[in-house]
């Protein structure tokens, strides 16, 4: 019975705190910047199948969260299996939803940066969506 009440506290638990961080990042990033409403087809959705955050001491990719989705992106000549979002204040939002993405399995949609490249043919992430 004890046992039973301890698992749905967890589970509520997990459900506020995503909850709370979503509505955290989704308040910084209106109050910080307000882009006009454009109809722009994303770059690739589906669910992050691998990830990497590196550090300032990373010898190639220096303070970036690096994804991998089902499906891929497309767009222009930007690479077609890895995206991140490079580590700044601004960029906070972006790397909270990907990290509530990665935890709850969540689908994502996101808009590549063909101008912000790194690691070659690899494009930087400017705008993620969370789809159901």
């Amino acid at each position: 019975m004890i046992n039973k009440y301890i698992i749905r506290g967890k589970i509520m638990f997990k459900k506020i705190m995503f909850m709370s961080l979503l509505l955290q990042s989704v308040a910084f990033a209106y109050v910080t910047y307000m882009p006009p409403l454009l109809e722009v087809p994303p770059s690739g959705s589906g669910k992050i199948t691998y990830y990497t955050f590196t550090s300032d001491q990373d010898p190639t990719h220096i303070n970036f969260v690096q994804i991998q989705i089902k499906g891929g992106f497309r767009q222009g000549s930007c690479n077609q299996r890895f995206a991140a979002v490079r580590y700044s204040e601004n960029n906070k939002p972006l790397i909270s939803i990907i990290m509530l993405a990665i935890a709850n399995k969540t689908k994502i949609s996101v808009l590549l940066n063909e101008n912000d490249r790194y690691f070659g043919d690899r494009c930087t992430i400017s705008r993620i969506s969370v789809t159901n």
